[in-house]
This record gives structure tokens, C-alpha cells and sequence, in this order.
């Protein structure tokens, strides 16, 4: 090991010693007096330090293999050359932590706050099973997350630049401002995440899925794209050129303004039929921003992965319609019949959904069976449902940031690690909407 910093060998620690070393690091913690814990090149391994804080702790090179921080707040930790492999963090923070050229092999992070940290490249600090230092040919090597799990994590404004994170699991998290520009991603699945502003210049998309993902102010100049998955996607017209070797671009038809009367005449046939007549509204990849839809019945048609983007439904019959995977940033929807409708992974900013009606329906086919509506993982960020019936509907894991519950009910509706901030949240409770299971913005 080049690194002359390091100790020739990690000091191993008694649970009894730990728990000194943690009383007195929540002593600072309550008091701020005196200084935060220095676990730094211990052998931490395999140890349980869940719920714990641990704001500022120095864990410099230390060995987490295994370690459980579940729900751990490790703010400002500094977790430079440590080695996490296998280890638990679920729903642990660490936001603003310092983890340059930390190992994260195979750990466990969904749910987690990363929220400005450092996992740029970094000094290298890897020791053996038996605590002596392992031979590195250089001091400074990428943080490594391959394999990781980081679903619905949130690395807004981290730095990850040239890191390493081939296969790892990032379905539905946050990389706001996210630097990942050179980074090794092969391999890595990034479906329905928020990735608006991210730098992914030079990076390798090698196999990557982008399925779902928003990409708007995204940087792929230099990406490598080879067999990248963009189905879905929201992305800017000026990012698709750059994908020449990838599949599934969201290069969406021509409007078909002349053709559509037609189309919806047949459907409202097929609707008022049964099925008898006429025939099924079935949309996908086609612009239709800014179309008036009107109150056309378009109960039971399929409109997936379509621009609806500023489209107008003011009072149409909705009911069982697939809208999933689309476009309907400030759309209007308005007193339009929702009941069953599909949303699930919309990309439906600053809507107008004032008085829809989202109800649950009975199947047909059973007197017992309820069919609710569904927007799971739809991003509503800033949308309207003032007045909305949301009885029953499955809001599993939505943005509700800013969104407008005013009037609404969401008795019974499914509102697990939907994420809002505080000024949503009293509008959630105010409405009957079960607020035990809402995240608040951190």
C-alpha cells in the first residue's frame, strides 16, 4: 500500500468499548460539545449500528462488510476509503457524507439519502479478512457500487464522477444535478428514475434501462449508449440524436390532428357497444400535445407512452383509460371521470385535474372485485386535485411535492412512500389520506 497515512493493521473493538465510544458520540450529538466519534481504520464489521446518529463520526478506511445501519444518520460522516461491501443502509442518510473511493459492493442503500456526497475518487484503504492492508497498485481508486441497491434512494447533487457501478439497481431514485460523467454504469437499471440535470458525459450506458426515466437537462455528450433502454422516457428532443446505438428512443410520430375526430368516433362506438361495434382508441409513442379531447367518451382506450403535454380533457370520460408511461405535463383534466384509470409512472407536472373523479369501480365480472385507480410511481409534482374523489386510488410511491389537495378525498387511498413536502402533507391529512405512510422532502 502506498498510502503511508494508513495504519499497518485495522484496531478491532469489544461491543463494550463501542458502546462508550457511542455514548459520547451522542453526547456531542446532544450538546455539541466536544467532538464526534473516530472510528476510523477500525474493524467494524458485521456489527448492528441501526438508528444510531452518527452526524460527522470519522470512519475513514474502517471495515463495514456486513455492518446493519439501517435508518443510521451518517450526515457529514466521513467515510472516506471505508469498505461497505454487503452492508445495510436502508433508509440510512448521508447526505453531505465524504465517501471518496469507498467500496459499496453488493450493499443494500434503498431508500437512502446521498444527497451531496462525495463518491468521487479517492485514497485507497482495502484491508484483508485478516485486518493486514491488501496490495493496490494505486492511492487513488473510484468509489465502487457494483451491484449496489439504491432504489428510491436520492442522490440529488452528488458527485460521482468516474465511479463505479456496474449492475447496480436504481430504479424510481433521484439524481437531480447528479454528477456521473465518466462514470462505468453497465449493466446498471435506472427505470423511473428522476434524472433532470444529471451529467452523464463520457459515461458508459453500456445495457443500461432508462425505461420510465426522466431525462429533461440531462448530459449525454460522449455516452456511451450501446443497447440503452429509453422506452418511456421523457427526454429532450435534443438528447435523441446523441443515441444513435440505443433502443427505444422516444422518437414519437407526427400529430395526427386530422385523423383523431375519427379515431375517437369509432371508440365511443366501441364504448357505447360494449365491444359490439366501433373500435378500441389504442394510442402509443404518438405527440398529441396540445389536442382538445373535449368530453369525447374514451372509457377503455389506451393511450400509452403519448405526448399529452398541455392536451385538454376538460370533462371526458376517462374511466379504466391506460395512460401509462406518458406525457401529461400541464394537461387539463378537469371534472373528467378518472374512476379506474391507469397513471402509473406519468410524468404529470403542473396539471389541472380540479374535480376529477379517480373513484374505484366494481368489475363487471364480479360483484366482488374493486378496481382502483392507479398512479403509482406518477410524478404530480405542483398538478391540482383541488375537489378530486381519490377514494381508494393506489398512490404508491408518488411525487406529491407541491401538489394541490384542496377540497379532496383520499379516504382509503394507498399513499405508501408517496414523497411531499410539509405544506402537502397537512392538505394530505386534511382530506382523510393516511399521512403515517407520506415521506416528507428532507
Amino acid at each position: 500500500m502506498k498510502n503511508t497515512s494508513a495504519p499497518q493493521k485495522l484496531t478491532h473493538i469489544d461491543q463494550s468499548t463501542l458502546n462508550t465510544v457511542l455514548a459520547a458520540q451522542a453526547d456531542y450529538v446532544k450538546t455539541g460539545r466536544g467532538m464526534p466519534a473516530d472510528l476510523s481504520f477500525h474493524d467494524l464489521s458485521g456489527m448492528d449500528l441501526s438508528g444510531r446518529d452518527l452526524t460527522s463520526v470519522n470512519f475513514i478506511g474502517a471495515n463495514l462488510t456486513d455492518a446493519t445501519l439501517n435508518s443510521t444518520k451518517l450526515c457529514g460522516a466521513r467515510l472516506k476509503g471505508a469498505t461497505l461491501r454487503l452492508a445495510r443502509l436502508e433508509a440510512a442518510n448521508l447526505s453531505n457524507a465524504d465517501l471518496r473511493g469507498a467500496s459499496l459492493q453488493g450493499t443494500e442503500l434503498t431508500d437512502a439519502f446521498l444527497r451531496f456526497a462525495d463518491m468521487r475518487e479517492g485514497i485507497y484503504y482495502r484491508f484483508q479478512e485478516n485486518g493486514e492492508p491488501a496490495a493496490e497498485s494505486s492511492d487513488v481508486v473510484p468509489t465502487e457500487m457494483i451491484a449496489a441497491n439504491l432504489c428510491h434512494a436520492d442522490l440529488s447533487g452528488a458527485k460521482i464522477s468516474k465511479g463505479r457501478a456496474m449492475q447496480a439497481k436504481l430504479q424510481d431514485a433521484v439524481l437531480h444535478d447528479t454528477l456521473l460523467d465518466g462514470a462505468d454504469l453497465r449493466g446498471a437499471n435506472f427505470e423511473g428514475a428522476d434524472l433532470e440535470g444529471t451529467d452523464f458525459a463520457n459515461a458508459d450506458l453500456t445495457d443500461v434501462s432508462l425505461r420510465g426515466a426522466v431525462l429533461r437537462h440531462t448530459q449525454l455528450n460522449g455516452a456511451t449508449l450501446r443497447n440503452t433502454d429509453f422506452a418511456g422516457s421523457i427526454i429532450d428532443d435534443s438528447q435523441i440524436e446523441a443515441g444513435a446505438d440505443a433502443r427505444n428512443l422516444p422518437v414519437r410520430c407526427e400529430k395526427t390532428l386530422a385523423e383523431l375526430p375519427d379515431l375517437i368516433a369509432r371508440h365511443e362506438e366501441w364504448a357505447a357497444s360494449n365491444g359490439a361495434g366501433g373500435q378500441r382508441l389504442e394510442l402509443s409513442n404518438l405527440d398529441l400535445s396540445g389536442c382538445v379531447f373535449g368530453a369525447a367518451d374514451l372509457s377503455g382506450a389506451r393511450l400509452i407512452n403519448c405526448n399529452l403535454s398541455q392536451a385538454d380533457f376538460t370533462g371526458a370520460k376517462l374511466r379504466l383509460v391506460d395512460f401509462s408511461l406518458s406525457n401529461l405535463e400541464r394537461a387539463v383534466l378537469q371534472n373528467a371521470d378518472m374512476r379506474a384509470a391507469i397513471l402509473k409512472r406519468v410524468f404529470c407536472r403542473n396539471a389541472d385535474l380540479k374535480k376529477a373523479n379517480f373513484a374505484q369501480v366494481g368489475a363487471q365480472s364480479s360483484s366482488d372485485r374493486i378496481i382502483r385507480a392507479n398512479l403509482q410511481y406518477g410524478r404530480f409534482q405542483d398538478s391540482d386535485f383541488s375537489g378530486c374523489n381519490l377514494t381508494g386510488a393506489n398512490m404508491t410511491r408518488c411525487n406529491l411535492i407541491g401538489t394541490v389537495f384542496t377540497d379532496a378525498n383520499l379516504s382509503d387511498a394507498k399513499l405508501l412512500n408517496a414523497v411531499t413536502c410539509q405544506e402537502t402533507y397537512a392538505q394530505i391529512e386534511l382530506a382523510g389520506g393516511q399521512v403515517l405512510d407520506v415521506r416528507l422532502e428532507e
